[in-house]
């Protein structure tokens, strides 16, 4: 399933898995992606990031602008936790 999603500032999706994996392109603005245990990541207007079958992560803009992408995702999405205030705080700051 292929979805064009625009998130506000400071939007961002719930902790959540893909059965066999997604592929998010970056279309518009500045956001971030983080996978549970890992550091969370900065991206940007043409960046295209795999997360693999089963991984745990969460996405959406950054704190100060829009970000928008194109999700692919294969197989039954599984959400999770939502990502708390705290975490997203932090993904700000410590994002590479």
């Amino acid at each position: 399933m292929a979805n064009n999603v625009c998130f506000t500032p400071g939007a961002r999706t719930y902790w959540h898995t893909h059965e066999r994996g997604q592929i998010l392109t970056v279309t518009m603005g500045y956001g971030l992606v983080c996978s549970k245990g890992q550091e969370p990541r900065r991206l940007q207007v043409g960046d295209v990031v795999h997360v693999p079958a089963g991984e745990t992560h969460w996405h959406g803009a950054t704190n100060g602008t829009v970000m928008a992408h194109t999700a692919i995702s294969m197989g039954k999405t599984s959400w999770h936790d939502e990502l708390k205030q705290e975490e997203y705080d932090q993904a700000q700051t410590s994002a590479k």
